[in-house]
């Protein structure tokens, strides 16, 4: 602007810089404040009046548009987040319906298993059985310690006369004159061919009372073990497998190894 030229003051942007318009040119735009004065205040003419009445109206204008488009970009930012929650939402719900149906299937799966096993392990048990009326001979597959009183214990390759089946999962069975019950799962019939190789041990368990001389001395600190010298008779009460046997001498009884005795025959 030039000097005396009538500037609109549009806005005053701090105490240094306004923005205005040029009145004589219609130019816009900001200047140094401290450029020009402001005029004695005179009754502003009809002209100037519906200027600045102009002036107010698209100000006012401008400050509407601009909340009507700051609000629809708060509106639309908000719709926004609102889908992507919801989104979010319903991903994590598929994701936690898919892993209960997972879990829902191993379950089942897992269940089909045990009962398959359950199926097998009881047909199992069936195809062990007697089938005749005929008393049966067992062979112990693993040590059986009886804790309880009417508990039949026995150890590994112990031949176990059958009597009865009690409920699938116990039978009851003699070895000698001990009597009592035992786990099924514990023995196999002497006939099956896990055990055909146990058969001569089964045969030769049979034979009690037989008597051997021990051909070496037998010093042991094992609870339940008989101690020997050479030339001791002993009488052999159980073979329990072919390298230990039960025996006698007389009020002491005890195991010990078939490798330290010989029939009274080879003497």
């Amino acid at each position: 602007f030039s000097v005396g030229d009538q500037i609109e003051i549009i806005e005053e942007l701090d105490e240094n810089w306004w923005m205005g318009r040029n009145l004589s040119t219609g130019n816009q735009g900001v200047f140094p404040s401290n450029h020009v004065s402001i005029p004695e205040e005179s009754s502003p003419t009809e002209s100037q009046r519906n200027e600045a009445e102009r002036l107010e109206e698209e100000r006012a204008e401008r400050k509407r548009v601009e909340r009507e488009r700051a609000e629809k970009e708060r509106l639309e930012n908000e719709r926004k987040e609102k889908e992507r929650l919801e989104r979010e939402r319903a991903k994590q719900v598929e994701l936690e319906r898919e892993r209960a149906k997972q879990e829902e299937l191993e379950r089942e799966r897992q269940a089909e298993e045990n009962r398959k096993q359950e199926q097998l392990e009881k047909e199992r048990m069936q195809n062990q059985l007697p089938t005749d009326s005929k008393m049966t001979y067992m062979i112990a597959q693993y040590d059986f310690d009886a804790s309880e009183e009417n508990d039949l214990g026995f150890v590994t390759g112990d031949t176990i006369e059958f009597i009865e089946d009690l409920d699938g999962d116990w039978y009851r069975g003699r070895i000698g004159s001990r009597e009592g019950i035992f786990p099924a799962s514990y023995v196999l019939p002497a006939e099956s061919p896990e055990v055909e190789s146990n058969k001569e041990v089964s045969e030769s368990q049979s034979k009690s009372g037989e008597q051997y001389i021990a051909a070496f001395d037998y010093e042991s600190e094992e609870p339940g073990d008989l101690t020997f010298s050479t030339g001791e008779v002993i009488t052999v009460t159980e073979k329990i497998d072919k390298d230990w046997w039960r025996g006698e001498i007389g009020n002491r009884e005890g195991i010990f190894p078939a490798a330290f005795v010989e029939s009274q025959d080879n003497f």
